[in-house]
């Protein structure tokens, strides 16, 4: 039978989006929702992670939007932070090469927003990152898990398991193409389809990397995907899934996401998976 754990993400991030979570929890609907220290309803997070024993509370790590805890002039510098100390969304991601000194302050706010939450007393379960900023780069990583060892948090988000959907769709889109168009538009749409796979083996191959390093500090689940995701290819999935602990994403509160909240609400995996739900307190 497939373990899964329900994570909604952004607790912490609005009014509306901690409502909707809560919701969620009192209906039984997730098992387990990560924490922005840097969201504008940071208390109210705080309030319903202290309320709720029956789920995982974890810590959702943020480096490319909202405000910057520590305002950190070094962040500014390198163009992770602007002139009002709020993450840009590009920022981190684009250095290759950080300096120590940039690292320090990276690790300092990772630090500052780790400890809203175990300064208010809540056990945290578990780290992911907002947008999967822990997972784009390896020395993000390293700060990582630097940052959550000292907290003794043993627990983190994999990287996502998408990849094979991605050539899968787009084999099948080229090759359904393919029939009807002229010889130019095939042309075309094979440069894309050899673009996107090489796009996308890079990935695999960084993924694995990540995974090496980070198996070696943490424990993670077996696979992640979007819930979303995950009901649109549960027929190939649900194999791949069979016997493992599955982690499944998902954003209550955020309009651009309601059709996967009303799937959580109709609890449409259920009824298509035997499964067995569990929260990050449970993996071992």
């Amino acid at each position: 039978m497939t373990n899964i754990i329900i994570n909604a993400d952004d607790l912490g991030l609005s009014k509306s989006v901690n409502e909707e979570i809560e919701d969620f929890i009192k209906k039984g609907l997730i098992t387990s929702t990560t924490m922005m220290a840097n969201g504008e309803a940071l208390e109210d997070a705080i309030r319903i992670a202290k309320h709720y024993n029956g789920i995982s509370f974890g810590v959702h790590l943020c480096l490319d939007e909202f405000k910057c805890l520590t305002k950190s002039d070094v962040l500014k510098n390198h163009g992770v932070v602007d002139d009002n100390f709020i993450f840009t969304k590009k920022g981190v991601n684009e250095i290759k090469k950080p300096t120590e000194e940039l690292k320090s302050a990276i690790a300092d706010e990772l630090n500052a927003q780790i400890r809203v939450f175990y300064d208010a007393g809540i056990n945290i379960s578990h780290i992911d990152g907002h947008h999967h900023c822990h997972t784009r780069k390896i020395w993000i990583l390293n700060i990582v898990t630097e940052t959550a060892s000292r907290y003794g948090i043993k627990k983190m988000r994999r990287t996502s398991s998408n990849r094979f959907i991605t050539w899968r769709e787009n084999f099948n889109s080229l090759v359904g193409k393919s029939s009807s168009n002229s010889k130019q538009s095939i042309i075309k749409q094979s440069i894309t389809f050899i673009k996107t796979m090489i796009w996308v083996s890079a990935r695999v191959l960084f993924n694995a990397m990540w995974l090496y390093k980070a198996k070696r500090n943490f424990i993670l689940t077996d696979k992640f995907y979007s819930y979303y995701t995950f009901f649109n290819n549960e027929s190939r999935l649900k194999y791949i899934a069979r016997n493992k602990t599955v982690e499944l994403m998902c954003h209550p509160g955020h309009l651009e996401y309601k059709i996967e909240s009303d799937l959580i609400m109709n609890k449409a995996i259920e009824k298509k998976i035997k499964c067995n739900y569990i929260s990050y307190n449970d993996v071992n």
